[in-house]
């Protein structure tokens, strides 16, 4: 298993992506990433919609990596030990919003490392 872990900015990420898929990584390949891949239309990830950064575009998982992605507001806050995970959908709240600790990200994406639960899905996380 290789674990990789995508830059706040999304591009050091969207270089490590690159390299990892010229490897022919194994098929439950986890990866924390932005919230560019989870789908904000049905069949369209948030990544593909007008008005987001192309430079981040190559965030987007491959199909044979398990992507753990946060909502769309993520930063430094209390680790709670308490996420959702939304199957393809970006994770939002009632208020059309949707917010997660950089800290729950983190423990999401180790539950998934631990438990190896999903593979080849995306897993978008939220409060």
């Amino acid at each position: 298993m290789r674990i990789v872990l995508f830059g706040a900015t999304g591009m050091p990420g969207s270089r490590i992506a690159a390299a990892v898929g010229s490897t022919g990584a194994p098929p439950r390949n986890p990866v924390a990433g932005g919230a560019g891949s989870p789908e904000a239309v049905p069949g369209e990830g948030l990544c593909e919609q007008p008005g987001f950064p192309a430079a981040y575009r190559a965030t987007a998982p491959a199909p044979d990596r398990t992507h753990v992605s946060p909502a769309a507001g993520i930063g430094p806050g209390e680790a709670t030990g308490a996420f959702r995970a939304d199957g393809d959908r970006l994770p939002t709240d009632a208020d059309g919003t949707g917010r997660i600790s950089a800290e729950d990200h983190a423990a999401a994406f180790v539950d998934e490392l631990e438990r190896g639960t999903r593979a080849r899905v995306r897993m978008p996380v939220a409060h």
